[in-house]
């Protein structure tokens, strides 16, 4: 019996001092954002990034980046946010934001879920909006972190899928 709670306790004081690896990391004197998961290592060069963060007692790493007019990739929203082990999600890094994003940058009248892709710890999320447009909405998860990236063009999304086959 002692044996055993020794062991529990080793683990509970072990766990504590768990660090988290952020799968997305944004240098801003090279406007990088580095994208490194078990499966993948992405580098994104930015045109014109704005970069936000955000400090709280749960939050270990939190930001915004808006990249408009990348002539590469179009327009980027990328949302990314990690908690310190010992706090749990809501939905204050999901979907409210991205609906907030939207509705403050697109005219939509029209709005249709056309698939949904998982590969690895990956989802890509199809959508045609005006009935004109694509747009793809990048999503990962893990233990600690989520991250989302609005691509309006495509091609982030397609260079992703095909680094992950």
């Amino acid at each position: 019996m002692l044996k055993n709670l020794l062991f529990l306790s080793s683990i509970f004081l072990l766990s504590g001092c768990y660090s988290t690896q952020h799968s997305l990391n944004y240098d801003s004197n090279k406007k990088k954002l580095s994208i490194k998961t078990q499966s993948i290592l992405k580098d994104i060069i930015l045109n014109n990034p704005t970069y936000n963060t955000k400090n709280d007692q749960c939050i270990d790493l939190d930001f915004t980046i808006k990249d408009v007019i990348n002539e590469k990739y179009s327009n980027l929203y990328i949302r990314y946010g990690s908690l310190k082990n010992y706090c749990f999600f809501t939905d204050y890094f999901g979907i409210p934001y991205f609906k907030k994003i939207i509705a403050k940058n697109y005219d939509i009248r029209y709005i249709k879920f056309i698939k949904k892709e998982k590969i690895q710890e990956f989802e890509f999320s199809y959508f045609k909006i005006n009935k004109n447009k694509e747009l793809i909405i990048i999503a990962f998860y893990g233990a600690y972190e989520q991250g989302f990236i609005i691509d309006e063009k495509g091609t982030l999304a397609n260079e992703l899928k095909s680094s992950l086959k």
